[in-house]
């Protein structure tokens, strides 16, 4: 029997780096795979709520990583894949916030990082009212 496989960000990517016949399903919204994404060959999103394994090979891959946000959703989605009889197929524990927290290789939107709003470099004002008067 196939059982669900957990590995951490730093395990997956060197898994990853050693085996180029692997495939990465992102579950996260469409929104949130466009802005941001793990740098790494072979990534597809799909929605959970509304996907087709038709349309991605998964049964010629030798691992299927499965990431999300936080890795929570991963784990169901990833044991319904275990259930239809797919074999090697590993969540990525901690999600998309692990993998940034690792410092792994991620891709944004445009190629640039997330900027801080125009209100951080605004100069306080003297103005304010500090009592409740």
């Amino acid at each position: 029997m196939n059982k669900l496989i957990i590995k951490t960000p730093r395990e997956a990517f060197e898994l990853m780096n050693s085996n180029n016949n692997y495939l990465v399903i992102d579950i996260r919204k469409i929104y949130e795979f466009e802005y941001k994404s793990i740098n790494v060959k072979n990534v597809k999103n799909i929605d959970i709520n509304n996907f087709n394994l038709k349309n991605i090979d998964i049964k010629s891959k030798s691992s299927v990583f499965i990431i999300d946000s936080t890795g929570l959703q991963s784990q169901s989605f990833a044991q319904s894949l275990i259930e239809l009889g797919y074999q090697n197929i590993f969540v990525i524990s901690g999600g998309i916030l692990e993998w940034q927290r690792d410092k792994l290789p991620m891709k944004y939107k445009n190629n640039s990082f997330i900027a801080k709003p125009s209100f951080y470099n605004s100069k306080p004002t003297n103005h304010v009212k500090t009592s409740l008067n």
